[in-house]
């Protein structure tokens, strides 16, 4: 079993000014459940993950987006989805992002 929660983080152009977030917490704290890793990969894949948490990025636990901008705001949004399974399917899954990129 493979399950995926989100986390967001929004930066306001002022509060980049201090080096801080002006918003942040869970965006889908319950997760999403999945069975195989193909099926993981593509949801990763379709939330156009980018950013690998650790490197060497097989060992990653988490990975992050390019981030979406608010142009009239300037807020920048980013999503990260935390990889909830065992270290080998986690490797898999890692392994498999790393291919696509």
């Amino acid at each position: 079993m493979i399950k995926i929660t989100t986390t967001y983080q929004i930066v306001s152009p002022e509060s980049a000014e201090v080096g801080d977030v002006e918003e942040q917490g869970f965006y889908d704290e319950v997760g999403e459940v999945f069975e195989s890793v193909s099926d993981a990969v593509e949801f990763l894949n379709d939330h156009y993950v980018a950013h690998p948490s650790e490197y060497p990025s097989e060992n990653s636990k988490s990975w992050s987006t390019d981030g979406d901008t608010d142009y009239p705001t300037g807020n920048i949004t980013y999503h990260t989805y935390h990889i909830d399974t065992d270290s080998e399917t986690l490797q898999e899954i890692n392994k498999t992002l790393i291919e696509k990129m």
